[in-house]
């Protein structure tokens, strides 16, 4: 079941239904699916129909296909199922407890220009209620789980202001539960036209319980029982001490339970099954798997074919003889930390996640026992510490946090731009507050520089590779060369040595030339010998 609210206002109907499906397992009340429509735009006017999912399913798929849309055929259908669904014995004595709600339809439409509503329940014996509401009447109604809820909430929202839409979303979202959520659907009408407003989200309690199943999964079967089975009775209940198993040709296997769907163990005629409790025992008795402890035990099986694989702790013994390795590792994010310190200690350690790869040196704040998912202290193996375990060993397995101000990157490999335009990049050292005084190497399309830049100022001190050549610049800063022996040799083209604005020395293939601003004082302790066809003095 679920919930519809109609509200009329200002000569318009607006009506609203959740798509969440629910189920009941010893007086507890599960989620089963968000994926059921329970609105629909029939002609000139807007039907709700709820109730058992299969049996409304049933309903309205029939109803739509026949070419009488009338409030009567409606009625009739509705009764004509109902009738076929109550003669199953189990079906029977569990709505006749009173807890469930097995149909209920509000259908709303424009008749001579006034808002009207039909409703047809098992509430009222299915008989058609009509309500009309006088033109610039204001009025909610509601039909479905905490219906009169509902519509004093939502009527106190729009007397407070609230716009209607928002009144309607802060409504379901307000009585959310297993039997309210999934998406909210919404039609506005006019008297002219039926608007469809985009379906709303409607935030879930995290106290919401699941127990998945696949949509209508099954309606057809239920369909043909009701159509085509005309043998009742025949059963086998077996009963001792408190004990039963029941078997129905047309339901399937149970024990533990009176109904089939509260048992702790069935298995339907579609072949699903469901226990509490399992243990998968081997050819040679051993426990492959123990669903009361909550293990598999791969040691004794083959995995093949994974198509996902998601773990808190993956370790790999041995597979090839010549050493253990991962093959083709794809995860969202790995960190390495090889070692045990102590809080106010440094640890190294390697970052990687996304397209980043850190090498990271952090002081350790906290220092705990780790936990896994279900809160459970985890522990080493063994003084191999290689892999972990929820059995207290007495080698504790330590969880280090780090306050982000004793967080250093020292060096950090990544992208810049993505795809074809994707370039790599690469940093090292932690720099200043300004972002200078660390190494930047970057691998563009035709080149690669490596660049510092100057503590505070920010003055470059580079080396740029690309394919026109070599560029080497110091700014502000000295450009120093030892060596034991330099040799610089300039082919096919001209060697230039100057300051900028002043002085300059120049070697081509035809010759060289200087061109001094200023004195040129020119001393040795030997001979100076010059030589040359012309020798011009001025």
């Amino acid at each position: 079941m679920s919930l519809n609210i109609v509200t009329i206002i200002n000569n318009n109907i607006v009506t609203a239904a959740d798509t969440a499906v629910s189920t009941e397992i010893k007086g507890e009340k599960y989620r089963v699916h968000n994926e059921s429509k329970k609105i629909f735009h029939i002609d000139d006017m807007v039907v709700y129909l709820s109730g058992n999912a299969d049996l409304s399913k049933i309903i309205i798929d029939e109803f739509i296909k026949c070419k009488d849309h009338s409030i009567e055929n409606l009625k009739r259908i509705i009764v004509s199922w109902c009738d076929k669904f109550m003669e199953f014995p189990v079906i029977k004595v569990h709505y006749s407890k009173g807890k469930d709600f097995l149909i209920g339809s509000l259908v709303s439409k424009f008749e001579n220009g006034l808002a009207v509503m039909y409703e047809i329940s098992q509430e009222h014996n299915f008989e058609i209620r009509r309500m009309e509401i006088s033109k610039n009447q204001t009025a909610v109604y509601a039909i479905g789980v905490n219906s009169e809820v509902a519509s004093k909430y939502l009527d106190k929202l729009i007397y407070d202001g609230v716009p209607v839409l928002q009144a309607y979303q802060d409504t379901y979202n307000k009585l959310s539960s297993s039997e309210i959520g999934g998406q909210l659907e919404l039609f506005i009408m006019d008297g002219k036209s039926i608007k469809k407003i985009p379906n709303y989200s409607i935030k879930e309690k995290d106290s919401l319980k699941w127990r998945r199943e696949m949509p209508y999964r099954n309606t057809e079967r239920f369909k043909h029982m009701m159509l085509d089975a005309n043998i009742t009775g025949s059963s086998l209940t077996l009963r001792d001490n408190g004990g039963v198993m029941k078997m129905f040709p047309l339901i399937g296997l149970w024990a533990g339970a009176e109904n089939f769907a509260d048992a702790p163990f069935s298995v339907d005629l579609q072949g699903s099954l469901i226990g509490r409790k399992a243990k998968f025992i081997g050819p040679k008795g051993d426990i492959l798997i123990d669903t009361e402890a909550g293990y598999i035990d791969m040691d004794k099986l083959d995995i093949i074919n994974v198509g996902k694989l998601v773990a808190e702790m993956l370790e790999v013994n041995t597979i090839l003889a010549d050493g253990g390795y991962v093959n083709n590792l794809t995860v969202n994010r790995l960190k390495t930390i090889g070692k045990d310190v102590e809080v106010g200690q440094y640890i190294d350690y390697i970052d990687i996640q996304d397209n980043f790869i850190k090498f990271i040196t952090a002081r350790v704040s906290t220092k705990t026992q780790a936990k896994d998912s279900r809160d459970r202290l985890l522990y080493w193996q063994n003084g191999e510490k290689r892999i972990l375990t929820t059995e207290n060993t007495g080698i504790i397995a330590y969880e280090y946090g780090f306050n982000d101000a004793d967080i250093k990157e020292k060096r950090v490999l990544t992208f810049e731009e993505s795809g074809d335009a994707a370039t790599p990049v690469e940093y090292i050292g932690t720099g200043d507050n300004t972002g200078n005084g660390r190494v930047v190497n970057r691998k563009r399309n035709g080149g690669y520089k490596s660049e510092y830049k100057s503590s505070n100022y920010g003055f470059e001190r580079s080396i740029d590779l690309n394919d026109d050549g070599i560029s080497v610049r110091s700014d502000k800063g000295k450009f120093s060369a030892i060596s034991k022996e330099f040799e610089f040799l300039a082919q096919e083209g001209s060697l230039k040595m100057g300051i900028s604005g002043g002085s300059i020395f120049e070697l081509t293939p035809t010759g060289a030339k200087m061109d001094i601003k200023g004195d040129l004082d020119i001393k040795a302790t030997g001979t100076v010998t010059i030589n040359g066809q012309t020798i011009k003095l001025n």
